[in-house]
């Protein structure tokens, strides 16, 4: 191994010549693969500073152009691009001496879905828009690191008022729900966390909690609505598993993430989940004292939001999951879990 090491490095280094392109200052490198016949990266370095100067171009193994862009003094610097293995666009958006400024273009589900949004330096602020297949479906915008919602729900029940959006043909709270039950909690046990990020329902609580007219998504419907919004979505164990979340993930309220677009106003924070354990005896004697748990909240390295579903499966409920990676999961939950719920409007 340590062989092969030396041998690669040799390989760069004796690859890495001046082109008649570069400017009198720059070197011009090109990495290829360890057959000599296709680069993986070809860049120029300013002779100087050392630091990448010029144009940047990036390849997979099978010598499609995967990333594209320039540098100037070792900062990105202008546009950058990004396609598929197929070599088709995903990701185009412009540098500002290394920080998002413009207009970032995403192309989703292999171009059907298309996002606009706005960065000012390196932080989305400004219109949002979504086009699935040519036609306009969503247009929002970013402010003060927050979506402007427009309309909004008030729960008769405890006047309490939650902004909704329409997600394809559906109605959907962008917000956790907040209505007390008996069952029902705040993560850590600290009230300033409801407020924020909606209670953690058992399931006995939350099959009941939404208002009238509302319910808990069923396993289908949140498959619908990750279909809409363009993820690309692949069964493990009969359940669906999507590789993003950043479409519904709110822009900022996350310590471990920079990916969400918030694409649609779903805003997603990471509310965590909780369950009780019960006190544990061993021949009479007390092992473990009762205790409540709680994970996955803001700040967590493992930050994540968990959603019901009121599918079932082998007796127990189906829940949505989102996490900083990001990504989104549907797989089956203990019904004793304490979990957050979006309601969805009745159809």
């Amino acid at each position: 191994m340590k062989d092969a090491k030396i041998q690669w490095m040799i390989v760069l280094t004796l690859l890495a010549v001046c082109l008649g392109a570069c400017k009198d200052h720059d070197t011009h490198y090109e990495y290829y693969d360890k057959d000599g016949s296709k680069p993986f990266k070809v860049f120029e370095v300013d002779r100087t500073t050392g630091k990448m100067d010029g144009s940047f171009k990036q390849f997979n193994r099978m010598g499609i152009l995967v990333k594209e862009g320039t540098y100037e003094n070792g900062l990105k610097n202008g546009v950058f691009k990004e396609y598929s293995k197929n070599g088709s666009l995903v990701l185009e958006g412009s540098y500002d001496h290394d920080l998002k400024n413009g207009t970032f273009k995403e192309v989703l589900e292999h171009g059907n879905v298309v996002v606009e949004y706005t960065y000012k330096n390196d932080f989305i602020e400004g219109p949002v828009k979504v086009y699935r297949g040519g036609k306009l479906v969503s247009k929002g915008e970013i402010k003060d690191g927050r979506y402007v919602h427009t309309k909004f729900f008030t729960d008769p029940r405890d006047g309490q008022k939650y902004p909704v959006v329409v997600i394809g043909s559906r109605v959907w709270m962008a917000a956790n729900l907040n209505y007390k039950t008996a069952e029902s909690h705040c993560h850590g046990d600290y009230e300033h966390n409801c407020e924020k990020y909606g209670r953690l329902y058992s399931w006995k609580d939350a099959e009941d909690a939404c208002p009238e007219g509302w319910d808990i998504p069923s396993y289908a419907e949140w498959v619908a609505l990750n279909k809409f919004i363009g993820e690309e979505y692949y069964g493990v164990n009969d359940f669906f598993a999507f590789p993003s979340a950043k479409m519904l993930i709110s822009v900022t309220g996350w310590d471990y993430t920079k990916y969400g677009i918030d694409a649609f106003g779903f805003s997603v924070l990471p509310a965590g989940k909780g369950y009780y354990i019960p006190p544990r005896y061993v021949g009479g004697k007390l092992i473990y004292e009762e205790r409540t748990v709680y994970e996955d909240h803001k700040g967590d390295k493992s930050e994540r939001a968990y959603f019901w579903s009121s599918s079932q499966v082998n007796g127990n409920e189906n829940k949505m999951y989102v996490e900083h990676g990001p990504a989104m999961d549907l797989y089956p939950e203990s019904k004793e879990m304490w979990l957050s719920v979006r309601c969805i409007k009745d159809e």
